[in-house]
């Protein structure tokens, strides 16, 4: 899959492009096991190649990840993102600063703390990769996340910028 014009004209002024899993499927052409080692190695590896930007960041249920030479400054980004989506997710639009500061020290998943050591460990300094949250939550917000989580990624690559 072919960027559009507005997103391939972009890609001379930008720094950092953004998708989700789906988008990152999407524009592969391929399902991906989000899960699998090899499987985002490669999937990252090839978007890299459609999407020839300084960093790749895909976000997913499981883990977000920064891919490139600078992934390594995008790490509390990467964070910042993963608990303000995750927020939204339990609280919906009704979540506070409380909801926020408490959701920062909720466990990870297993599996995606697993996967994302081992993800590093195979790729190297040209990722960074970070685990999300375990949420069990009877009545989830679906709607928003991605742009909960691009909002939180901004906001903490604005505070970390001189």
């Amino acid at each position: 899959m072919e960027l559009s014009a507005g997103a391939d004209a972009l890609l001379e002024v930008i720094d950092v492009y953004g998708l989700n899993e789906d988008e990152m499927q999407s524009h592969l052409g391929y399902a991906v096991n989000l899960l699998s080692v090899t499987e985002v190695a490669r999937a990252l590896e090839s978007l890299q190649a459609l999407i020839p930007v300084t960093t790749l960041v895909v976000h997913t249920k499981y883990w977000s990840a920064a891919f490139g030479e600078r992934a390594g400054e995008y790490a509390q980004p990467l964070n910042e993102g993963i608990v303000i989506a995750s927020t939204r997710y339990c609280h919906g639009d009704e979540y506070t600063n409380h909801h926020y500061e408490l959701m920062q020290n909720r466990p990870r998943r297993t599996e995606s703390v697993e996967f994302a050591a081992a993800l590093e460990r195979r790729m190297g300094k040209v990722v960074r990769c970070l685990p999300g949250f375990e949420l069990d939550v009877a009545a989830p917000t679906t709607i928003g996340l991605g742009d909960a989580f691009v909002g939180g990624f901004l906001a903490a690559v604005s505070r970390a910028r001189p």
